[in-house]
């Protein structure tokens, strides 16, 4: 620790203070984010004998320029809103830090206006045998395109995971197939991506 530097509580985190400006700075817990560790598979369709929850229809928009994604949900009870920020926690993009907002319509209207680029897909739920399942199917320029992803508890139970074989090819550290990247590209661009990782889209 620097000289003269004391660590004390905020009420919004841990602050790292000191008495030379340059090396000040501020240490945040995980407060008001949270990790998420998640895996991401390319998938047909979901198992046989599979129910298949309510579906829900998104529109994502990566804001230009940041690290925020703000998203529309319709659902069967109506719409949802909210403001995400998530990038990869120590360069691992398994592991995310992800913060979200809230937002009512005129929020989201707001913000709408901003550059960005669009991503629409549908999204219904499934569990196999007791592990939950998204099962995403991609609109627009992607349409083809379906993942599977899957959230764990704890570093250990994510890494220990063995993928049913109802998974295709994980694609979890392929940055192209991440929401951000996605949102740039069509399929065309994907089978590209997919000839150079040898993987079957």
């Amino acid at each position: 620790m620097a000289l003269g530097a004391a660590i004390f509580e905020d009420g919004h985190g841990v602050i790292l203070a000191t008495s030379d400006e340059n090396t000040k700075r501020t240490i945040w817990q995980v407060k008001y984010s949270r990790l998420e560790l998640e895996r991401r598979f390319l998938i047909g369709t979901a198992p046989a004998g599979i129910e298949l929850g309510p579906g829900f229809s998104i529109e994502d928009r990566y804001i230009q320029d940041t690290r925020l994604r703000l998203r529309k949900i319709d659902g069967p009870e109506g719409s949802a809103y909210k403001l995400t920020q998530k990038y990869a926690s120590h360069g691992d993009p398994a592991v995310c830090v992800i913060t979200n907002i809230y937002l009512d319509r005129s929020e989201y209207l707001a913000l709408k206006a901003l550059p960005g680029k669009v991503l629409r897909k549908s999204r219904r739920r499934f569990t196999f045998e007791g592990r939950n399942f998204a099962l995403d199917v991609y609109e627009g320029p992607l349409a083809g395109l379906r993942l599977a992803e899957t959230e764990f508890e704890n570093e250990q139970e994510m890494r220990a995971f063995e993928p049913p074989p109802f998974l295709g090819h994980e694609v979890t550290s392929i940055p192209e197939f991440g929401g951000g990247w996605l949102a740039h590209l069509d399929l065309s661009d994907l089978r590209l991506i997919a000839s150079r990782e040898e993987l079957r889209l």
